[in-house]
């Protein structure tokens, strides 16, 4: 079980962590971003390797490596579903994309102060 896992983390989600920030934020903010993104990878695997052992190995024995594939699971659906494509596009083109989805994500919250003439009826 724990090969499968380690085998489906590094040929999956394991090198998004590390793309990620390179690709998805601006020139003018990307060093601070993917430093302050590498602090955060770094502290997560901290805490799981200390908290693995006692909380995780001993009460559940072989299915120790469950939980961590039920996230992986997870993060699959949500990069499936919510990261953009990047291959062939220039950074202008990523960065001008997701500041449409995000407009459009806001916009959609927003509800009109007056009915339309359609919402009268």
């Amino acid at each position: 079980m724990q090969v499968l896992f380690v085998m489906t983390f590094g040929l999956g989600l394991g090198p998004v962590t590390w793309l990620l920030p390179a690709e998805l934020f601006p020139m003018r903010k990307r060093a601070a971003a993917t430093g302050l993104a590498t602090a955060v990878n770094w502290l997560a695997n901290f805490a799981m390797g200390q908290v693995f052992l006692p909380c995780l190995a001993t009460p559940l024995g072989s299915y120790a490596f469950v939980p961590f594939s039920l996230v992986l699971a997870g993060g699959l659906v949500f990069v499936h579903r919510c990261v953009p494509e990047t291959r062939g596009k220039t950074l202008e083109q990523i960065e001008r994309e997701l500041d449409l989805l995000a407009l459009s994500k806001s916009s959609a919250k927003l509800k009109p102060r007056y009915p339309t003439p359609l919402q009268r009826n």
